[in-house]
């Protein structure tokens, strides 16, 4: 039986497209340029997600390490949470599923700034009683130790719980570790699966 709902947060509660937004507005040579410089960089994954430096610290390293970048990259501080956006559904889903009863949990690769930004603002985290990101353990999905610090965390069974995110990779990491997990495409198709697939009343 499944007591645990367990959510990704990019791309399942926050819409997180930063080449568009940075494309959007820089033209598009310059915003992909500093898109390959910062967010699709081994050096800010390496860093900012697994929380070893904070925003500003990253920023500045990556604005040193591309010095024909450096005032738009700094520009980013305090501005790219423009970024986001709520994905739709998401919240009222997340709302429905607490007043059901269910227990209500995080997992994600987030760096702690924009995730305590998001988790202030947006309406899905209201229902939720905790969970991991991986700024807080050092580690980002699929590397099944995020996994096991979010059970053990929490204690919850593995088979008693389902994980939502949109990443394919995560979702079968999710599932070696005994998770029942589901690949996010939209909050309506996911409510769809939890009623269909398992069964859930909400």
């Amino acid at each position: 039986m499944i007591r645990n709902i367990v959510f990704d947060v990019g791309m399942v509660i926050a819409e997180w497209k930063p080449l568009e937004w940075m494309t959007r507005r820089y033209g598009r040579e310059k915003g992909e340029a500093i898109w390959r410089a910062t967010v699709e960089s081994p050096f800010w994954r390496e860093n900012i997600d697994l929380g070893y430096l904070s925003e500003k610290e990253i920023l500045e390293a990556s604005a040193a390490a591309c010095p024909e970048l450096a005032r738009e990259i700094r520009e980013l501080d305090g501005e790219w949470y423009g970024i986001f956006r709520p994905i739709p559904g998401t919240g009222e889903l997340a709302e429905r599923l607490g007043k059901a009863g269910f227990h209500l949990y995080y997992l994600s690769n987030f760096p702690r700034e924009a995730f305590c930004y998001l988790r202030e603002r947006y309406p899905a985290f209201r229902p939720m009683e905790g969970g991991v990101a991986s700024w807080e353990v050092h580690c980002c999905k699929p590397d099944p130790a995020i996994y096991r610090a979010l059970l053990e965390k929490y204690r919850l069974v593995p088979g008693e719980t389902v994980f939502a995110d949109d990443v394919a990779a995560n979702v079968e990491a999710a599932r070696e570790q005994g998770i029942v997990a589901h690949q996010f495409t939209t909050a309506e198709e996911f409510a769809a699966y939890l009623k269909g697939e398992l069964g859930l009343s909400f």
